[in-house]
């Protein structure tokens, strides 16, 4: 899982907003990354709690695939 970054520019603004993605392998040569949670517009804490919690996800999911 990783958080996607999207800059929108509307209204003469820029707007930045996060989405949480997952990579999915279709094939040998094929990989395409599916959305799987819309976060909208984040602040630096928020951002960085999204980014500490799926670092604890991915942490779970690889201590379970080794035991």
């Amino acid at each position: 899982m990783n958080l996607k970054r999207h800059v929108v520019r509307k209204d003469g603004k820029e707007h930045i907003y996060y989405s949480l993605s997952e990579t999915i392998r279709l094939s040998r040569n094929r990989t395409v990354q599916r959305r799987v949670l819309n976060l909208g517009e984040l602040n630096t804490n928020q951002l960085e709690r999204w980014q500490r919690s799926i670092e604890v996800i991915e942490a779970e999911g690889q201590s379970r695939r080794a035991g």
